[in-house]
């Protein structure tokens, strides 16, 4: 789809997509350029880009998944991904914590990880305090997909 360029005045109301602008702050027009292109599931994006998102030899998503959901439905997202994506295992998913600045777009929540503690519980990672907690499969947490380079 091709990009839309929209010229807003203050004050003025405008839905562009799922982006809902309600009001400018300056006195001046703004030009704003939106990209409108649908993701599907909301699933997220994979840098294209080399030596961004990555941490050693993991290509990590640029965004979360739009919704929290249950491990078994992470993993089930991530793998629907395609071409290797996964969730990362409790190992991995403290080193993206360790570099949640450089890599960005965290939330201040708990992330799933792959690795199980039994039948029932897997582990997480509080992105607030780096903790990382033995979680019931059936709680919704966020989920940040990686891949293997």
């Amino acid at each position: 789809m091709n990009n839309i360029t929209t010229i807003l005045s203050k004050s003025m109301l405008v839905a562009i997509g799922i982006i809902w602008l309600t009001s400018c702050t300056k006195s001046e027009d703004v030009n704003i350029l939106v990209n409108i292109i649908p993701s599907v599931n909301n699933q997220p994006s994979a840098s294209s880009t080399p030596g961004i998102n990555r941490i050693g030899n993991l290509e990590i998503a640029t965004r979360d998944f739009a919704e929290k959901m249950t491990w078994e439905a992470a993993k089930k997202a991530c793998a629907d991904l395609g071409d290797g994506w996964r969730l990362p295992t409790k190992e991995e998913l403290n080193e993206m914590y360790l570099n949640k600045d450089k890599i960005g777009a965290f939330t201040l929540d708990n992330y799933w990880s792959s690795s199980e503690n039994s039948n029932f519980y897997a582990w997480s990672q509080d992105f607030s305090s780096g903790i990382q907690n033995s979680n019931s499969k059936l709680n919704p947490n966020l989920v940040r997909a990686i891949k293997p380079l």
